[in-house]
Protein backbone atom coordinates (compact mmCIF):
# COMPACT_ATOMS: atom_id res chain seq x y z
CA UNK A 1 0.00 0.00 0.00
CA UNK A 2 1.38 3.41 -0.97
CA UNK A 3 1.56 6.41 1.72
CA UNK A 4 0.66 9.76 0.14
CA UNK A 5 3.67 12.24 1.03
CA UNK A 6 2.26 15.10 2.94
CA UNK A 7 1.80 18.75 1.72
CA UNK A 8 5.00 20.95 2.16
CA UNK A 9 4.02 23.79 3.69
CA UNK A 10 7.35 25.33 3.97
CA UNK A 11 8.80 27.82 1.68
CA UNK A 12 10.99 26.88 -0.85
CA UNK A 13 13.18 29.95 0.06
CA UNK A 14 13.13 29.02 3.32
CA UNK A 15 14.26 25.30 3.01
CA UNK A 16 17.41 26.20 0.87
CA UNK A 17 18.71 29.27 3.91
CA UNK A 18 17.98 26.23 5.91
CA UNK A 19 20.12 23.65 4.27
CA UNK A 20 22.95 26.25 3.41
CA UNK A 21 22.95 27.04 7.37
CA UNK A 22 22.86 23.98 8.94
CA UNK A 23 26.45 21.77 9.83
CA UNK A 24 24.50 18.79 11.02
CA UNK A 25 24.29 15.98 8.46
CA UNK A 26 20.96 14.33 10.29
CA UNK A 27 19.19 17.24 9.77
CA UNK A 28 20.54 18.15 6.54
CA UNK A 29 19.37 15.05 5.39
CA UNK A 30 15.56 15.51 6.17
CA UNK A 31 15.46 19.19 4.98
CA UNK A 32 17.56 18.06 1.89
CA UNK A 33 14.08 15.33 1.80
CA UNK A 34 11.67 18.75 2.08
CA UNK A 35 13.41 20.82 -0.56
CA UNK A 36 13.32 17.65 -2.81
CA UNK A 37 9.29 17.20 -2.45
CA UNK A 38 8.62 20.81 -2.63
CA UNK A 39 11.06 21.93 -5.74
CA UNK A 40 9.17 18.60 -7.34
CA UNK A 41 12.54 16.96 -8.03
CA UNK A 42 11.38 14.10 -6.76
CA UNK A 43 7.85 12.25 -6.28
CA UNK A 44 7.99 8.82 -4.55
CA UNK A 45 9.64 8.02 -1.57
CA UNK A 46 12.07 5.54 -3.29
CA UNK A 47 13.43 7.94 -5.13
CA UNK A 48 13.92 10.11 -1.82
CA UNK A 49 15.77 7.51 -0.29
CA UNK A 50 18.05 6.40 -3.36
CA UNK A 51 19.18 9.92 -3.62
CA UNK A 52 19.92 10.44 0.21
CA UNK A 53 21.05 6.90 0.41
CA UNK A 54 18.66 5.70 3.19
CA UNK A 55 15.97 3.20 4.16
CA UNK A 56 12.65 3.79 2.26
CA UNK A 57 11.36 3.00 5.76
CA UNK A 58 13.15 5.93 6.91
CA UNK A 59 11.61 8.44 4.50
CA UNK A 60 8.75 7.39 5.51
CA UNK A 61 9.63 8.22 9.28
CA UNK A 62 10.55 11.09 8.32
CA UNK A 63 7.53 12.10 6.36
CA UNK A 64 5.66 10.53 9.49
CA UNK A 65 7.07 13.05 12.12
CA UNK A 66 6.31 16.34 9.48
CA UNK A 67 2.86 15.09 8.99
CA UNK A 68 2.42 15.12 12.97
CA UNK A 69 3.99 18.35 13.43
CA UNK A 70 5.85 20.34 11.45
CA UNK A 71 9.75 21.05 10.36
CA UNK A 72 10.77 22.03 14.03
CA UNK A 73 9.22 18.73 15.24
CA UNK A 74 11.29 16.65 12.60
CA UNK A 75 14.62 18.06 13.21
CA UNK A 76 13.97 17.91 17.00
CA UNK A 77 16.35 15.34 18.78
CA UNK A 78 14.62 13.66 20.25
CA UNK A 79 16.58 11.24 23.45
CA UNK A 80 16.03 7.32 24.12
CA UNK A 81 14.50 7.01 27.49
CA UNK A 82 16.64 4.30 28.23
CA UNK A 83 16.84 1.88 30.92
CA UNK A 84 15.54 3.21 34.81
CA UNK A 85 18.20 3.13 37.53
CA UNK A 86 17.94 -0.05 39.87
CA UNK A 87 18.46 2.42 43.06
CA UNK A 88 15.75 4.85 43.55
CA UNK A 89 16.78 8.43 43.62
CA UNK A 90 15.95 8.80 46.75
CA UNK A 91 18.54 6.21 48.07
CA UNK A 92 20.99 7.42 45.43
CA UNK A 93 20.98 10.98 47.37
CA UNK A 94 21.95 9.07 50.75
CA UNK A 95 24.44 6.42 48.97
CA UNK A 96 25.76 10.25 47.68
CA UNK A 97 25.59 11.50 51.18
CA UNK A 98 27.28 8.26 52.92
CA UNK A 99 30.35 8.73 49.98
CA UNK A 100 30.53 12.52 51.25
CA UNK A 101 30.55 11.20 54.94
CA UNK A 102 34.10 10.66 56.50
CA UNK A 103 33.63 6.83 57.60
CA UNK A 104 32.59 6.13 54.11
CA UNK A 105 32.69 2.76 53.16
CA UNK A 106 35.77 0.18 52.30
CA UNK A 107 34.76 -1.21 49.14
CA UNK A 108 32.28 -1.84 46.56
CA UNK A 109 30.83 -4.61 48.63
CA UNK A 110 30.59 -2.53 51.50
CA UNK A 111 28.20 -0.64 49.32
CA UNK A 112 26.00 -3.60 48.45
CA UNK A 113 25.70 -4.53 52.07
CA UNK A 114 25.03 -1.06 53.49
CA UNK A 115 22.32 -0.99 50.51
CA UNK A 116 21.13 -4.79 51.18
CA UNK A 117 20.65 -4.06 54.93
CA UNK A 118 19.68 -0.51 54.89
CA UNK A 119 17.49 -0.12 52.18
CA UNK A 120 16.45 -3.81 51.36
CA UNK A 121 18.27 -3.32 47.62
CA UNK A 122 19.46 -6.65 46.11
CA UNK A 123 21.54 -5.08 43.36
CA UNK A 124 24.58 -6.55 41.68
CA UNK A 125 28.17 -5.71 42.45
CA UNK A 126 28.90 -4.80 38.99
CA UNK A 127 25.96 -2.50 39.33
CA UNK A 128 27.00 -0.78 42.11
CA UNK A 129 30.38 -0.28 41.15
CA UNK A 130 29.32 0.98 37.77
CA UNK A 131 26.74 3.68 39.82
CA UNK A 132 29.24 4.86 42.49
CA UNK A 133 32.07 4.68 39.72
CA UNK A 134 30.61 6.55 36.82
CA UNK A 135 27.30 7.93 38.31
CA UNK A 136 28.07 9.38 41.32
CA UNK A 137 31.99 9.41 40.39
CA UNK A 138 33.61 7.75 42.84
CA UNK A 139 36.56 5.95 43.42
CA UNK A 140 38.62 3.60 45.83
CA UNK A 141 41.68 6.38 46.75
CA UNK A 142 45.12 4.22 46.55
CA UNK A 143 48.09 5.06 48.97
CA UNK A 144 51.97 4.20 48.64
CA UNK A 145 53.45 1.75 50.64
CA UNK A 146 56.26 2.18 51.64
CA UNK A 147 58.12 -0.05 49.21
CA UNK A 148 56.36 2.25 46.73
CA UNK A 149 53.92 0.09 45.33
CA UNK A 150 50.29 1.41 45.46
CA UNK A 151 47.96 0.01 48.18
CA UNK A 152 44.13 0.29 48.63
CA UNK A 153 43.68 2.60 51.32
CA UNK A 154 40.04 1.17 51.87
CA UNK A 155 37.57 4.29 51.35
CA UNK A 156 35.55 4.77 48.50
CA UNK A 157 35.18 8.91 48.48
CA UNK A 158 33.40 11.11 46.07
CA UNK A 159 35.78 13.46 44.09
Amino acid sequence: MRKKIPQITEELSDLKILLKKESKSWIKQRVQMLYLLKSKQVSTILEISSILAVNRNTVGRWLALYEKGNIEFLIEMRKPKGRSLSIPLNVLEKLRDELKSEKSFESYKDIQSWLKKEHDLDIPYKTVHKIVRYRLLGKIKKTKTSSGKNKINKSIKIS
